[in-house]
C-alpha cells in the first residue's frame, strides 16, 4: 500500500514538472525570435535603414509577428 501511494505521489510529481518544462519551452521559443533579431539589428554595420525610425517600426513589427506566429503554432498544436 505504502509503495503504490508513493508511486502515485511521484506520478503527480513528473506531470508537474513536465507542465512546467512545457511552459518554459513555449517562453523561451517565443522569445528566440525576438532574441535574433534584436542581436541582428544591435550589430556594428552600417546600413541606412537600421538608423531610421522606419528600420526601428520593421524591426519591431518583424518581433511582434515571429512571436505571435509561434504562439499561434502552439495553440494549434496544442
Amino acid at each position: 500500500m505504502i509503495n503504490r501511494s508513493f508511486d502515485l505521489y511521484v506520478s503527480q510529481v513528473a506531470h508537474r514538472i513536465n507542465d512546467i518544462i512545457r511552459v518554459l519551452t513555449i517562453v523561451s521559443v517565443s522569445l528566440l525570435p525576438a532574441s535574433v533579431i534584436l542581436g541582428l539589428s544591435g550589430t556594428d554595420f552600417e546600413s541606412p535603414r537600421l538608423g531610421t525610425s522606419t528600420g526601428f517600426i520593421i524591426m519591431v513589427a518583424l518581433i511582434v509577428l515571429t512571436t505571435v506566429g509561434a504562439l499561434v503554432l502552439f495553440r494549434r498544436r496544442g
